[in-house]
């Protein structure tokens, strides 16, 4: 027993701990942590929020997560987070990565043309739905079942309504159809998301950067299109279009070369 007492300190010694707790002691911190975040989000006023106005989640656990992290990011109250998330929700289910784009939206200091100050004004002042239909009304069209599809999809790959709606401004324009032509449209969404667009003016800036680099291109040199030597009225889409003495001209032209052909001449 001497010996034991001999190796214990006389007094507790230690050092201060640098690292947070939660990285020292783990996953049992994070339970403590997440714990602690649920008191301070009211979680109960956010659920009776959600439920009077039809708002659901699209993973539970999962976007519980994700909302008490931007709370405790952003100082957020339990409301301030709610607002947020409703503004951003798609068809009434939560999507936090919709929360996350209208967070990381910068302020863009760049010079627009008229045309694009209001193409910017017009994207930002309505929700797809409501914008595709201003837009097909004026082609006296009406929306169809796919491109309400398309618009979900485009919503879930996490784009703003906004830049989904300079999408869907530029896919109309593109062809003169009074339909969307969906797979362009993805294709360009797709592009997007992958550049982290989060804004109008950020969508006008990629659609003129595309151009410009369009119209740098060097120009294609137009070769001569080789003249045929077989005369025209041979060819097989040969419109006949001639006068009757013109037609006359032409049959002999072609009985001389037939005649010549056949006897062997160039």
């Amino acid at each position: 027993e001497a010996a034991t007492d001999a190796l214990k300190p006389s007094r507790a010694e230690g050092q201060k701990l640098e690292k947070p707790f939660v990285q020292v002691f783990g996953l049992e911190a994070e339970r403590l942590d997440f714990s602690r975040k649920m008191k301070d989000f009211d979680l109960g006023n956010f659920k009776q929020r959600m439920a009077q106005e039809n708002l659901r989640f699209a993973d539970e656990k999962e976007d519980l997560l994700d909302l008490f992290a931007i709370a405790e990011q952003q100082n957020w109250t339990w409301y301030e987070t709610y607002v947020l998330a409703r503004e951003t929700a798609i068809s009434h289910v939560i999507s936090v990565k919709r929360m996350k784009q209208k967070l990381a939206q910068k302020r863009v200091d760049e010079k627009f043309t008229q045309d694009e100050q209001i193409i910017i004004r017009a994207a930002k002042s309505k929700v797809p739905m409501l914008f595709l239909a201003e837009l097909k009304k004026k082609r006296q069209a009406t929306i169809t079942q796919s491109e309400r599809q398309l618009l979900l999809d485009l919503a879930k790959l996490g784009l703003l309504d906004e830049v989904i709606n300079i999408v869907l401004l530029l896919t109309l324009n593109k062809v003169d159809s009074a339909n969307l032509n969906e797979k362009y449209a993805l294709k360009v969404a797709n592009d997007f998301a992958y550049q982290k667009v989060t804004s109008a003016e950020e969508a006008v800036m990629k659609i003129r950067e595309r151009n410009q680099q369009i119209q740098s291109r060097p120009a294609k040199s137009s070769q001569p299109v080789a003249k045929s030597n077989v005369p025209e009225w041979s060819q097989p889409d040969y419109k006949n279009e001639t006068s009757a003495e013109k037609q006359a001209e032409l049959e002999e032209q072609k009985r001389r070369l037939l005649a010549k052909l056949e006897q062997g001449g160039d």
